[in-house]
This record gives C-alpha cells, structure tokens and sequence, in this order.
C-alpha cells in the first residue's frame, strides 16, 4: 500500500475521477477499534439507558400530571358521554389520542407560573375521541387527529377529555333532517360530565359562536371546585333538543378552533426567518439533484444499488407506519394512498441520491466507507459495528447528559420549570407512528447533509469553513422544524439546544462518517420521541422503554461484529 498506485482510492482522487462504491467499501481498515473502547462504549451506553429511563419523568410534563387512567378507559368514558348526550348509535370509524393544550403551556410560561400541574385543573394534557358515519380520512400524511380530517361531514363527533376523564369540548355536526324532539332542559348532564358544580356558576350571555349554529346557547361564568383561578366560562349549545357544542373557554383561550399550534420557546419571527432558509437549502437539492440525476445514470456514476435499496428501505417504513395508522376495513379509502405516497417519496428519495451521492463521493469518500459497506450488504463488517456502536452510544449519553443537566437545574435554586412534552402514543399503531419519522427522516436528512458539506468544503476550500456553515445551515433547519414537541423553555436554550445537537452530529460526521452521523441522530430523536421511565404502572413509559431496549440489542448486536470474534478478556485458551 505505500508504493505509488498501492491505494485505488488516493489514486482516483488524485486523477480526479469518481471513485466507484466498490472502491470506496474496499478502502479503510477491517477493524477501527479496540476491545478496551468497545467495552467502555458498551459500558458508557447501559449507563446512558439506565440513567435516562431512571430521570425520564422528572424532565417531561407526563411526569408531572396525573395520567392515572390509559387511553382505552379514556376512550369507554367518551363513548359513556355520548351516549348521556343523545348519541347511542355505534360508529362506522373512530380514532382518539393525547395531546397537549399549548395554549395553556403558553399561558404557564409567559405567567411564570410554576405551581405543581398533578391533580390541578386544567390539565396541560387532554384526550381527544372522534366519532363518524363514514371513514375518517386523514388529510396529511399519518393517522386521525382531532382537527384532520375537519368536522365537516353530517354526524361527526368530536370531544375532548381531561387526563381525569372530565370533558372539555364536545361537538356535533347535525344531520340536516332529524326527528323533532322536546327541548334540552338538563343543562347539569353537562356539568357533571365536566366534573363541575352547576351552583357554583352564573348564567350570563353567550359570547362564542359555535362552528355549527345551534337553536339554543348557554353560558356561565365561574370556577373550577376548590379552586378559585383560574375563572372559566361555559358555553353550550343545542340543536333539535340534543347537545351539539359544549367547550370550557380559560382566560388565555382563543376562541379559534384549529389555531395553529404555537411553541414555546421559538417565537414566531423567529420561525418565519428560518423556515425560508431550510426551505432554500431543501429546495436547492432536489432541483440540483434532478439536473445531476440523468447525468450520472448515463455516464455511470451514479450508485443504482444503493439508491435501490435506500428507495426500498424508505419504502417499506413509511408502507408500514400507513398500515400501523390506517384501517384495513378501508383499504380503498386509506390504504391505497398512504401506498402511492409511499412510493413517490422512495422515487423522490432514489432520484436524489442519484444525483447527489456520487458528488460525495467524489469529494468526501472517507465519510461513506461503511455506508458503501452497509449498503452492499456487508452487515457484519467490524469497521461498521464500530460505527453503529459509537453512533448509538453518543446519542444515549447527550441525551442522558442533556436530561441530568435539565433535572439538576430544576431541583436547585436556578428552577425555571423547564418541562418538555413528548410524544404520547396511543396503541402499536400509533407508537410505530412514532417510530417510523426517527428511523427514516435522519436517513434523508444525514444523505443531504454530507452532500451539502461535500459542496461547501469544495467551494470553501477548507474543512472547518465548510463545517460551521452546515452546523449554521441545520442548526436553522431544525429549530423551523420543532413544532413537533410542546416545549416549555426559554428561546435561548432552544437554541442552544438544537445548537449542541448538531454540533454533535458535524462532529461526528467529520471524525468518523455519515453511518455514525446517520445512527447518533436516529438514536436522540427516538430518546426525544419515546422517552419512558422507571414506573412500570405509567403507561405513557411503556413505548419508552420498549425504545430502550430496541437500542440496546442494537448497541450489543453493534458490540458483538465491532470485535470481529477477538476475545474480551485475555487471549483464548487455545493461544495460551
């Protein structure tokens, strides 16, 4: 190898030619790590797991509120409400899950009001529970939520529940013929379902207009029991002697159904800056990559075999997150699209590492030896386990160590009540949901990446230039992308935050390559997704720790080809 010619791959770059992914998985070592370090890996990632399921509630709001009944309960206690309401009749479809009441967390943040959230009304988490007549089908990619589809169809059914079973809202769309029935008299009916004394309010005037106007509208000013703030309002509507609206307005509600859903801690102009920037960089590859894309299907470079086989594994996750949240009586109406969605983003996904990935690996090859490996199906590489181990290790301990930072900070003096909401799945479907935008979305994003920081360092002329321009460029990426989790924290630790995280994954990338980028950032956003915790009785932790383990028998499936059958302590007996 130290002759002249000894090494293809030096030799192709200094002919300036585009190594072929053969060259590139043949170049590098067989083995890149000690037994010493795969131990202490291995060693750092149990404690990393361990510790981070063992503070998992302290650092989220599900910790902190009182989620005693699961959603199945939740779910017989809607359909209980329905009936005291009028509505016996079995739906064709329904859906329900849990969410947050942002408005209510903006309210907490900007009130700096720290108070403990268990057993207090209201709840910053709520239970939504719709009902139809027909197929629910879902706008956007993903299963049912409460505002998609919209209520729009005669005989739909929407309520929402409090972590307590209380309601919150209810509302109906009215069929336009129904049969004539006295009027509503039992106003109480409402109020006990809502966990409310009637006598302690006072009827007033209605204010809201309903979606849907109603014969009748009621309303009354007063409180919750034994707590006298927040004030509340009650409003109430009927239609053909049955309920058709009912909502508890707070002081910090809009009146708004389906308001935008607002995250603390990256203020609106902020947003409006940065998502034209991810927005440019996104839009700038996809038409760089279609113009490449014909270009190196006829000269050859482009990497069919493993754009193949990214566009499958794209493919099948995104097939299986539809069927996980879809509805297989309705195949026709919610199967067949969810499919032709999946196979326009495996095209989309196939033409773009086309185009891009040969610049890559032009440039850059040494970032994609064990990606070239794992693509050509060396799955027991050693160079490839030391990737997957260190990658999965850093993503569990910056998350372990970001979480024991938050909990240290809010035990001492310094307390801001930082808390942050993660998702909370409802049944397998929905936790494979969950699951499925970790272990696809940073594929796409780690293969645009090293596209973009190949692009820069050859423009920029240096390494570092180009590497603080990428960190700037995804750093503004993911804060306009965090509307998936209701944050409760300062504009600057948001930054900061994302800041770190991505500072983590240039260096890594830079340091080891874009398998160990690829697999650090799967690790932390599933951490960030599926939480979980030490209470075996919660069963928001149940998908949480299920993540944990998945994780593990990853790391030791990473541990076990990283020393390529080399013994962990000592030389065998037969080498003694």
């Amino acid at each position: 190898m130290a002759l002249p010619g000894g090494d293809p791959l030096a030799a192709a770059l200094a002919a300036g030619e585009t190594p072929s992914p053969e060259m590139v998985a043949g170049a590098g070592a067989d083995i890149g790590i000690s037994v010493r370090a795969a131990v202490s890996c291995l060693m750092l990632l149990v404690a990393s797991i361990l510790v981070g399921q063992w503070i998992s509630d302290d650092r989220q709001i599900a910790g902190a509120v009182s989620l005693d009944l699961p959603p199945d309960a939740l779910a017989a206690r809607a359909r209980e409400v329905c009936r005291a309401f009028g509505y016996p009749a079995k739906p064709r479809d329904r859906a329900f899950g849990m969410a947050y009441d942002t408005d209510y967390l903006q309210h907490m943040w900007t009130a700096k009001d720290r108070r403990p959230l268990r057993d207090r009304r209201p709840s910053p988490i709520y239970f939504w529970y719709r009902e139809s007549p027909s197929p629910l089908l879902p706008g956007s990619v993903g299963g049912v939520r409460y505002l998609d589809p919209p209520p729009s169809k005669p005989g739909m059914l929407s309520l929402q529940l409090d972590s307590a079973g209380h309601l919150i809202q209810f509302g109906v769309v009215p069929v336009a013929v129904a049969p004539a029935t006295p009027a509503f008299d039992n106003w109480r009916t409402l109020f006990g379902a809502a966990g409310l004394d009637m006598r302690d309010f006072e009827e007033t005037g209605s204010q809201w207009a309903p979606p849907l106007l109603p014969d009748m509208r009621k309303a009354w000013n007063g409180s919750y029991p034994g707590q006298p703030e927040p004030l509340i309002r009650v409003e109430a509507g009927t239609k053909g002697g049955r309920v058709v609206y009912f909502r508890i307005f707070h002081p910090w509600v809009s009146p708004q159904d389906g308001e935008p859903i607002r995250v603390v801690g990256v203020r609106p102009g902020v947003r409006a800056l940065m998502n034209p920037v991810g927005a440019v960089w996104m839009w700038a590859l996809v038409l760089l990559s279609s113009v490449l894309a014909w270009r190196n299907l006829r000269s050859g470079r482009g990497d069919r075999r493993g754009a193949f086989r990214i566009a499958v594994y794209i493919f099948v996750v995104q097939l299986i997150q539809a069927i996980a949240v879809g509805d297989l009586a309705h195949p026709f109406e919610r199967e067949l699209p969810a499919i032709h969605r999946s196979v326009m983003l495996a095209f989309q996904v196939w033409l773009a590492y086309i185009g891009l990935e040969p610049l890559a690996r032009r440039i850059w090859p040494q970032a994609l030896i064990t990606w070239s490996r794992l693509l050509s199906g060396r799955w027991r590489d050693p160079l490839l386990g030391r990737d997957l181990l260190i990658g999965i290790t850093a993503g569990c301990a910056f998350v372990t160590a970001v979480g024991v930072t938050a909990v240290g900070v809010a035990w001492s003096a310094l307390s801001t009540g930082t808390l942050v909401g993660y998702a909370l799945p409802v049944g397998l479907g929905s936790i494979v949901e969950t699951m499925a935008i970790p272990v696809s979305a940073p594929v796409l994003f780690g293969i645009t990446f090293v596209v973009s920081l190949s692009g820069l360092w050859a423009i920029l002329g240096r390494k570092w230039a180009a590497a603080l321009v990428g960190w700037a460029l995804l750093t503004a990426v993911f804060v306009s992308a965090a509307g998936g989790y209701a944050i409760v924290v300062p504009q600057a630790v948001t930054w900061a935050g994302i800041g770190l995280v991505v500072a983590l994954y240039v260096i890594l990338l830079l340091r080891v390559g874009l398998t160990t980028m690829i697999t650090c950032m799967v690790t932390v956003v599933l951490n960030l997704s599926l939480p979980g915790g030490l209470d075996f009785s919660a069963w928001h932790q149940q998908p949480g720790r299920i993540n944990a383990l998945l994780l593990f028998a990853l790391g030791l499936y990473a541990f076990r080809i990283a020393l390529a059958g080399r013994p962990i302590l000592g030389a065998k007996l037969d080498e003694r």
